[in-house]
C-alpha cells in the first residue's frame, strides 16, 4: 500500500507538471496570434 502511495504520488506530480507545461505553451502560442 506504500509502495502504491508512493507511485501514485509521482505520478500525480509528473501529471501536473506536464498540464501545467501544456498551458504555459497554449498561453505562448495564443499570444503570438
Amino acid at each position: 500500500m506504500l509502495y502504491f502511495s508512493k507511485t501514485f504520488y509521482k505520478y500525480l506530480k509528473l501529471i501536473i507538471f506536464y498540464n501545467f507545461n501544456y498551458k504555459k505553451n497554449f498561453s505562448r502560442k495564443t499570444k503570438k496570434i
